[in-house]
């Protein structure tokens, strides 16, 4: 059953390029959304849709330029919602997959959650745990994110695996939730 929401959801798919990946990715999300939570997909392409899904209340931005940064930005910048969760193109939102997430942003110390990513066709491999800092302040994923990955309740029982080495600062571009007044208050955008 979805968490009852304290605050509210939007879900911001940020599609630069591939639309078979946007569908993908729009469907895996409208099939999971919880209750009252926006959808926005922000394109960096022509889109006309052709399914019609705008009548389900998922809303179209045009981006500027085809460019996982500046979708994000753009999507991020049409949201209304207290928690903003991005997953790019190419990704999949999995049953349940803010159960986990939005009790966290009861607490308001919380500004960003790190969802932990397995592989769609091996649910043993993480593909992404996340953001850490290098030396020099260069920022790595703590796994290789790529395409084909799940994201959502019962991933980190799935995974059995060892923490992520180094220590996690944040999610990364692809997939990951923010308190969404901080996020859309970021001067310059998603980087």
């Amino acid at each position: 059953m979805p968490h009852a929401l304290s605050q509210s959801l939007s879900s911001v798919i940020p599609a630069p390029a591939d639309p078979a990946a946007r569908e993908e990715t729009l469907l895996s999300v409208l099939e999971n959304r919880p209750h009252d939570c926006q959808v926005v997909v922000a394109v960096g392409f022509p889109y006309d849709d052709p399914w019609n899904v705008s009548a389900e209340g998922v809303s179209f931005v045009p981006a500027p330029r085809g460019d996982l940064a500046v979708c994000a930005t753009v999507g991020i910048a049409a949201t209304t919602g207290s928690v903003v969760h991005l997953l790019a193109a190419g990704w999949q939102a999995t049953p349940g997959w803010t159960d986990g997430v939005l009790p966290l942003f009861d607490a308001a110390g919380t500004g960003a959650v790190v969802p932990l990513a397995v592989a769609k066709a091996d649910r043993e491999r993480v593909v992404s745990a996340g953001m850490r800092y290098r030396r020099g302040g260069r920022r790595v994923a703590l796994a290789r994110p790529g395409r084909g990955m799940a994201v959502g309740a019962g991933a980190e029982g799935r995974v059995g695996a060892r923490p992520p080495l180094g220590v996690v600062v944040g999610p990364s571009r692809e997939a990951g939730g923010w308190r969404g007044d901080v996020l859309r208050d970021v001067r310059g955008g998603v980087r």
